[in-house]
């Protein structure tokens, strides 16, 4: 889940607003990095919500138990 919010927020707040800004002042290598890296990131995400939901499927999540705070494996 991690993976899906950094990616999220990299497009969001890194990879749109370098296009954008890239297309206003018409500096193409600008625009084309950040419409790639937009590209990217919404790949990662989607690839790790796929791969999150198949597990879900297969039952992978289905023992997890809640444990205090200061039990938790960070």
């Amino acid at each position: 889940m991690v993976l899906v919010m950094i990616s999220a927020l990299g497009a969001l707040l890194v990879a749109g607003p370098l296009a954008l800004i890239g297309h206003l002042v018409e500096i193409d290598i600008l625009f084309k990095l950040g419409w790639w890296l937009f590209l990217v990131c919404w790949f990662v995400l989607f690839t790790m919500i796929l791969l999150n939901w198949l597990n879900a499927l297969q039952g992978k999540y289905d023992n997890i138990q809640e444990k205090d705070w200061n039990e938790q494996v960070w």
